[in-house]
């Protein structure tokens, strides 16, 4: 598995590359995009690249759709082919993404329309519209035949998610979490405020306001709105939804850091441009610091084999016939991957978990709570690497307490 995702996140890379390329107003801007990229990706550490869990997967087809909307923006259709694809491997590996790739899409869609309103409709765009609507028809073959055949399938979550009961969330819970996706990169600089950063990075991309009709003002524009939509979509969403939803946020923080940096980089830039070909030199030589950096900043030890699951199953000694509801703090976001590991532990073994309606998109419906049920609250504490408990109804192993409430 990890060496199939090194294999698909490059190629996802490497096409996403090849599009700013060609879309941004100079090549070397590529350059700053990518390094604001991997500074915004430092918390997720080194694995990022080739893990299966949390938001790993989901962050080079982020990077694809988010750059393929530039040139779409300007009235480009040549890029729509890579935009359906990375919108459908979103939209398949990660439910929640819906509530951010369709409003993105549809605010592309409104600058191509106002772009190209006057030049008419060519024959390539039509190819272009409707080799992109196959193409996401195509890929969405294996999730409609799993829906005809079990009726439960990744469309019926899709539809679950969209349509369940949404929460109207207090701002003071939204800010926070949301802000943090903004300081948390540059912790190995400062212990800086989220809110700062963001202002920092807003009021540096005012110039690029000016600019009408270029590759970076229709970034700045995606930038801001992407911004709104995870914030609209944070204050609707169940609170221990939060982590699910802002996945792939870290994208959005790139690109602001990336607008922070472009105009001192572009100072620099013109410094640099009393050579031609000194000048490319220094250029070749900054992709070799770019290595350097990663190799120094991404480079640890593997992490330990996570086996909390076990652990817990152990501690619970669960019962054939009893359902087990899982459950946590709304504020206590982190666990909600624990629980599903447990999960997915406890089916294994052939037990009967269950979760909160909320979270029945993710999970199949037979895993609803019912009938006679034990509740296992899990929530997070310093870490400790023995057995800690008060009493023989609850347990803490790492970074995580299990209490037991029957």
């Amino acid at each position: 598995h990890q060496l199939a995702l090194i294999i698909i996140n490059s190629i996802f890379l490497l096409i996403t590359t090849g599009i700013l390329l060609r879309v941004l107003s100079d090549k070397r801007y590529v350059y700053l995009f990518l390094l604001t990229i991997f500074i915004s990706l430092r918390p997720l550490g080194a694995d990022f690249f080739m893990d299966t869990w949390g938001p790993y997967i989901l962050l080079m087809p982020m990077f694809l759709f988010f750059s393929s909307l530039i040139p779409l923006c300007m009235g480009n259709y040549k890029y729509l082919l890579f935009t359906a694809l990375a919108f459908t491997f979103m939209l398949h590996n990660h439910i929640g993404s819906i509530s951010i790739t369709i409003p993105l899409l549809l605010l592309a869609l409104f600058h191509y329309y106002h772009n190209r309103i006057n030049k008419g409709i060519q024959r390539k765009e039509i190819f272009f519209f409707l080799s992109s609507i196959l193409l996401i028809l195509l890929l969405s073959i294996p999730p409609l035949i799993e829906e005809a055949m079990y009726k439960d399938g990744n469309i019926s979550k899709i539809l679950y998610f969209i349509f369940q009961k949404k929460a109207s969330q207090k701002l003071i819970r939204v800010f926070p979490f949301i802000f943090n996706y903004y300081s948390e990169p540059l912790k190995f600089i400062g212990d800086f405020s989220g809110i700062w950063v963001l202002a920092v990075c807003w009021i540096s991309s005012f110039p690029l306001k000016k600019r009408l009709n270029t590759p970076e003002y229709y970034l700045r524009r995606i930038s801001i709105a992407g911004f709104i939509f995870y914030f609209i979509a944070a204050s609707r969403i169940n609170g221990d939804l939060f982590s699910y939803l802002l996945w792939h946020h870290y994208i959005i923080v790139a690109s602001f850091y990336f607008m922070a940096l472009l105009i001192p980089f572009q100072y620099f830039l013109k410094m640099l441009e009393f050579n031609r070909e000194h000048n490319l030199q220094i250029f070749h030589v900054s992709w070799i610091a770019l290595v350097l950096f990663l190799i120094v900043s991404y480079t640890r030890k593997p992490a330990d084999y996570d086996n909390q699951a076990e652990v817990f199953m152990e501690f619970i000694k669960p019962q054939k016939g009893t359902y087990y509801k899982l459950y946590w703090d709304e504020q206590d976001l982190g666990q909600w991957t624990i629980a599903a590991s447990f999960a997915i532990e406890m089916v294994r073994k052939g037990y009967s978990p269950c979760v909160e309606d909320n979270w029945l998109f993710m999970f199949p419906r037979d895993m609803k709570c019912a009938g006679n049920t034990v509740n296992v609250k899990l929530s997070t504490i310093d870490e400790t690497n023995t057995f800690n408990s008060n009493n023989t109804l609850s347990y803490e192993y790492k970074k995580t307490r299990v209490i037991i409430k029957p």
